[in-house]
């Protein structure tokens, strides 16, 4: 067990204002001034700058996105903390005498963190401010004097709380030498390397009921990133004399991707398969000079990312983060030591 602590960065604080246009329903549609809880009134009353609020209540407009500001903390005039938490790990290795050449290791973990550093989503400070009149988001809200939403700033804070767990497995194989009809083919090598994420849970207001609990395992979303459950990266390698060449895999596992239904706010989980990319490359050392020469291509086989359905809760077509934008590529280079 250990403690964890980060301090904010100076982006995290002084990073300055950006427009922004996420999906957003907006909680205070058909809220009237006097009739409407009195609770809700710093979400959606005059404190937001709505003081003339037609008769019917404020009404939902076309849009489905919100006018947004991201930026850091200090424009928005919030004070940001450092984050805390708390790191669990166990694991072992084993290398088995009976197998040269063979180790395996596996490491179970769990991180939980509060005071999380994070950009704030406009519709979680306007579901927070809702359901909390004096949480502090409310201060981010700014309406039209009609009740419509004129702009929400999302600026960098400290959102509540953020759990998440796993495990790590993973092995090496040197396989021993060994000649072909009198041929030395070379030697053969094997690493496996592989994540598993059980949960990675977000509180944006730990304790309050109506604000639920973000479950991002498997999830991506624009505020998080790529979450998927499961990632590896498994490589063959070979040496023969100043040759040497390698085959990488790169496996990221399936992942949902929220869609929201702008009519009812509620949102429908649309699933993305798993994606396998092939790397190649084959290097020469050329010793007298200290020279060593690779080339290689990723994403042999040219798969393209996946692409995501319009008004998603990302504002994006696709993950530009995990998965290969541009295709098949080749490179070089050349080493030289000195």
């Amino acid at each position: 067990m250990s403690q964890v602590f980060r301090a904010p960065s100076i982006s995290d604080i002084f990073a300055g204002a950006a427009s922004s246009a996420p999906t957003f329903v907006d909680p205070c549609i058909g809220y009237i001034p006097g009739t409407s809880p009195s609770s809700e009134n710093n979400a959606c009353g005059a404190p937001t700058g709505a003081t003339a609020i037609p008769v019917g209540g404020t009404q939902a407009t076309n849009s489905t996105q919100a006018n947004a500001i991201v930026s850091g903390a200090q424009y928005a005039g919030y004070s940001l903390k450092p984050e805390y938490g708390k790191s669990f790990d166990f694991g072992f290795v084993y290398d088995p005498h009976w197998l040269a050449g063979f180790s395996t290791s596996v490491d179970l973990w769990r991180i939980y963190l509060n005071n999380t550093i994070t950009n704030i989503q406009a519709q979680t400070a306007a579901n927070v401010c809702f359901s909390d009149p004096s949480s502090i988001y409310c201060s981010l809200i700014h309406r039209y004097s009609n009740g419509q939403l004129s702009t929400i700033l999302t600026p960098t804070v400290n959102l509540g709380r953020l759990d998440t767990s796993g495990v790590d497995f993973g092995f090496r194989y040197r396989f021993p030498h060994f000649d072909v009809m009198g041929v030395n083919p070379g030697n053969f090598g094997i690493q496996f390397d592989s994540t598993y994420i059980s949960k990675y849970n977000d509180a944006p207001a730990p304790g309050i009921s109506s604000v639920a609990v973000i479950h991002n395992a498997g999830i991506y979303t624009s505020q998080f990133g790529n979450f998927a459950r499961w990632r590896a990266l498994g490589t063959l390698n070979w040496d023969r004399g100043p040759w040497n060449a390698m085959w990488r895999m790169r496996y990221i596992g399936h992942i949902g991707v929220p869609i929201q239904d702008f009519g009812t706010g509620a949102f429908t989980e649309f699933h993305f398969g798993a994606y396998v990319y092939n790397d190649f490359s084959i290097g020469y050392e050329i010793a007298p000079i200290n020279t060593k020469l690779q080339v290689g291509v990723n994403n042999a086989f040219n798969k393209q990312p996946p692409i995501f359905t319009q008004n998603v809760v990302i504002n994006a077509n696709t993950d530009v983060n995990t998965y290969d934008v541009i295709g098949r590529y080749y490179w070089a280079n050349a080493t030289v030591k000195f």
